[in-house]
């Protein structure tokens, strides 16, 4: 590609070539800045990173320079000095960069020592910002001839290397000498959040309100989603089996094919557009189980450690965005064209193919080990699934 090819020279030009990360093991810093504008899953996977480093340097002040829409992440996390939003940069290219320019001056009298791009800013507008603020250590991934604006880079790891994103972001630490580094996302829920949830439920569905099951079906990216109506499967038979409380979580917007769902059942509630992130972290802890597709919320339930299921399309790598733990299964399904990293599917043929793979039945068995084995009418199952067959081949 012309681009490729236009960094690739831009390289070979610049008169410094970033020194390895590894170089400056052993040093400390006073000040850095954390460089995480992207959305909330990304701004999730960098908090390891963050708890790392002030772990090993506790009297540092680390700040995070973040997008408005991510703040709430970092905003009350114990590692984390100040976060700072960086208007407009999730906007068009002219709107991020007249925000970033009317930045930098405050960037700059704030001195800051280090700064530090995480493993998702590696396009070259990131080691650009970097530059731009003149902070004189600048640390950041090398990405396709991208990184020769930071000072000390680190090479980012190739497709077929099988690591998640919070584990390339911690290969920081190993370079710096950090030991130990636990790859688990970081999100302190608070008592407040937890009495406003409870609340809610009691005044909702009642004291009895147990399993709680907590479904988020939403995604920025349409190849992401997962049909309604198998959502809505799903939601019946918790609710008809498993006398469960099911709660719907998301954008208002999102939650639209699911209102005749909410005037049916007294025990599935619509709280799209009513909690804070705070509260869903509330929810999703407290929750016997959180049904979820590939977006921010999934990495929020990996930080609060609630039982998880995660329908992951094919469109990235199952394992860059995925943390492994015992309580999570991620349903995927290998399809010929993946990994597309398309916003929309990409397959005129057969859209969102890789999700459509994903089966009611697939997800009612994943879902099932999560449920208490005390549960009213959990041996009906069996008799559920066939009153259903017998339905649809009527």
């Amino acid at each position: 590609m012309l681009k490729d090819r236009l960094f690739r020279s831009c390289n070979r030009l610049w008169p410094k070539q970033p020194h390895p990360v590894s170089d400056l093991s052993g040093t400390s810093f006073r000040k850095l800045l954390v460089v995480q504008l992207q959305y909330l899953g990304d701004s999730l996977i960098t908090t390891p990173l963050i708890r790392a480093l002030h772990s090993s340097f506790p009297s540092a002040q680390i700040d995070v320079l973040t997008s408005p829409a991510s703040r709430c992440v970092y905003e009350r996390n114990p590692d984390i000095n100040e976060s700072l939003s960086l208007r407009g940069w999730t906007h068009h290219v002219i709107v991020r960069w007249l925000g970033a320019l009317s930045s930098l001056p405050a960037l700059r009298r704030r001195r800051y020592d280090w700064i530090l791009c995480s493993a998702t800013e590696t396009a070259f507008s990131f080691g650009l910002l970097a530059w731009l603020t003149g902070i004189p250590i600048r640390l950041g991934f090398e990405h396709s001839h991208r990184g020769f604006l930071f000072t000390h880079s680190l090479p980012f790891p190739a497709p077929n290397a099988l690591e998640s994103l919070a584990k390339i972001n911690l290969r920081y630490c190993h370079a710096l000498g950090i030991p130990g580094a636990d790859p688990a996302p970081v999100f302190p829920v608070f008592p407040e959040h937890r009495h406003r949830v409870k609340e809610r439920l009691l005044r909702k569905a009642g004291p009895s309100h147990r399993p709680l099951v907590a479904i988020h079906p939403g995604s920025k990216f349409p190849a992401n989603h997962w049909l309604p109506e198998r959502f809505i499967s799903i939601a019946r038979w918790l609710i008809e089996v498993h006398h469960s409380t099911v709660v719907f979580v998301g954008a208002q917007e999102e939650l639209s094919p699911y209102q005749e769902l909410f005037s049916e059942y007294p025990s599935a509630l619509d709280w799209g557009g009513q909690t804070s992130l705070g509260q869903l972290a509330a929810l999703l802890e407290m929750a016997d189980v959180a049904l979820l597709l590939d977006s921010g919320p999934a990495h929020l339930a990996a930080a609060v450690k609630s039982n998880a299921v995660i329908l992951r399309s094919a469109r990235a790598s199952r394992v860059l965005w995925s943390h492994a733990r015992p309580n999570c299964v991620d349903l995927w399904r290998p399809v010929p064209c993946a990994p597309c990293d398309s916003v929309c599917c990409p397959n005129k043929s057969h859209p969102r193919w890789c999700m459509d793979l994903i089966t009611v039945e697939d997800v009612k068995q994943a879902v099932r080990q999560f449920l208490p084995a005390s549960t009213p009418n959990a041996l009906q199952d069996e008799a559920y699934n066939h009153k259903g067959a017998i339905s649809s081949a009527g």
